[in-house]
């Protein structure tokens, strides 16, 4: 099965804008940290006085600091989030399995391996388990890049 159609399928709208939104405020926020590091650095290479703090330099660590707790903040909220859907994905999946064995002829049950059922089922749950940050993840990534 597609991860993504899995994904879609599973998740609700109100609960994937709030998430969507707060990834793209990391990937700014990560973007501009990126800036206020280079711009930094290309002022001491400039042959700026390094005990000689200027409001510029003032600017960018509060530029940096600034952009740094928002980064952390959203990152965290936003994993927060993320782990929140999957596991009601995972809760709805696993759901829906057991209702099917609960209405499934007993001996089709009786003859399947308990074992077997139990690992795949577990399986299949931590690989979405496993992936769906490493996904949020790449996303932030490329939206820092964008930026």
């Amino acid at each position: 099965m597609n991860f993504l159609k899995l994904f879609r399928r599973e998740s609700n709208l109100k609960v994937i804008r709030p998430i969507i939104g707060f990834s793209f405020l990391v990937g700014v926020s990560n973007a501009i940290l990126l800036w206020a590091m280079n711009a930094a650095t290309s002022q001491t290479q400039e042959g700026h006085d390094p005990n000689n703090v200027e409001p510029v330099n003032i600017r960018l660590f509060l530029i940096f600091a600034t952009s740094f707790l928002v980064f952390r903040w959203a990152k965290k909220v936003s994993l927060i989030r993320t782990s929140s859907l999957i596991e009601n994905i995972i809760r709805r999946i696993r759901l829906r399995v057991m209702n099917k064995i609960r209405y499934s002829e007993l001996k089709t049950v009786e003859d399947l391996d308990n074992s077997f059922l139990f690992n795949r089922v577990s399986q299949e749950a931590q690989v979405i388990s496993d992936s769906l940050p490493n996904i949020l993840n790449s996303f932030q990534s490329a939206i820092m890049l964008f930026f």
